[in-house]
């Protein structure tokens, strides 16, 4: 089996984006969504600029270039990880829309409101507005991020009732869509992804253990992922049933992308 040095994920961004053609590893301090998303992001991950990756379009950006060149091994299993969620995006057209849902939804009682509260509909950028003055608080501290939130989105709804009367509660049930309501599909996609990190720390180090699994699983059920699954018990089961298969053979054998990241890492060995 492969080494898993600077050598072999070199070649293994080859193997990528002969999968995905187009793929390109970038670096979050070097773009500056990333670092719009990190600022929206940061009231509930702030470490997303510093510790997670994440895959948008054909661009998997880390954190920065000596975060993925200092620890090629890590940088492999992450980028495997990011592999599986570039093959569901191509494979699935609803990948996109679906991993945002229900939050996406947030959209639609803007849009409502935009229309029978004309020409007041200028109103609903104003609950946007709020939520960056609050992540700008939130830079010097969370606890100062949800005590200036509400104040603002209850001051927007006074605004809001004085211009245009009842349509108001139109505007304030866009709220409703934020909460960090179950998200199924995202707990999909995230469980196949983090079912290939499961299947390599079994064939590379043989490794599955209690705290590994609670690690994987407050993954889905704490705010990195906005809360996605409030079962732990299922997300345990889910990731159990990959190291079965893993240590079975199953998993490893076919056309699945968790046999091909096999496959890869046998040529050589």
């Amino acid at each position: 089996m492969r080494t898993l040095d600077a050598r072999t994920l070199r070649d293994f961004e080859e193997f990528v984006r002969s999968k995905v053609p187009g793929f390109e590893v970038q670096f979050k301090d070097e773009s500056k969504l990333m670092a719009v998303l990190g600022f929206l992001s940061a009231p509930f991950n702030a470490e997303f600029m510093t510790r997670y990756t994440t895959t948008w379009g054909k661009q998997v950006y880390f954190p920065n270039q000596a975060f993925y060149q200092s620890n090629p091994a890590k940088s492999f299993r992450i980028l495997a990880h990011e592999l599986v969620h570039l093959l569901d995006s191509e494979r699935h057209v609803t990948f996109k829309v679906s991993y945002v849902f229900p939050q996406w939804l947030v959209v639609l009682p803007l849009i409502a409101f935009a229309v029978l509260a004309w020409p007041h509909s200028w109103v609903a950028l104003l609950p946007l507005v709020s939520y960056v003055l609050a992540c700008a608080a939130a830079k010097l501290t969370r606890l100062l991020f949800w005590f200036a939130l509400p104040l603002l989105l209850g001051g927007t709804g006074v605004l809001a009732w004085w211009l245009t009367g009842w349509w108001a509660f139109v505007l304030l049930g866009s709220v409703l869509f934020l909460i960090p309501w179950p998200a199924y599909w995202r707990t999909k996609w995230e469980i196949h992804g983090y079912g290939m990190n499961v299947v390599l720390a079994w064939v590379l180090y043989k490794a599955f253990s209690d705290r590994y699994l609670d690690a994987i699983t407050e993954k889905f059920t704490g705010p990195g992922y906005y809360f996605m699954c409030w079962s732990g018990t299922k997300i345990r089961k889910a990731m159990t049933g990959y190291h079965l298969r893993a240590k079975s053979g199953e998993i490893l054998k076919g056309h699945s992308v968790y046999a091909a990241v096999y496959d890869f890492l046998q040529e050589g060995g």
